[in-house]
């Protein structure tokens, strides 16, 4: 088994050609098909899913959410 922590600002696709890279470098038996076809990621941003677009990094998805700015404005508003 091979893992690795993906840096900041991966991309959806990034992950997928990685995980294709594996599967052709190993050529395990019990696999049947070629990889990078996994279940879309997302996340939840105030209890809504937000999906991760194609070439976007989980950083830029939780800019587009909002997320940011939400942190920002309630550690503002605490150091008041």
């Amino acid at each position: 088994m091979e893992y690795q922590v993906a840096p900041l600002g991966t991309t959806w696709e990034e992950l997928c050609e990685w995980e294709r890279r594996k599967i052709l470098k190993h050529a395990p038996e019990l696999i049947k098909y070629r990889g990078g076809n996994g279940r879309k990621p997302f996340i939840e941003i105030y209890g809504q899913k937000v999906d991760i677009h194609e070439n976007e990094s989980i950083e830029d998805t939780l800019v587009r959410g909002g997320l940011f700015d939400y942190i920002y404005n309630f550690m503002r508003n605490l150091l008041k």
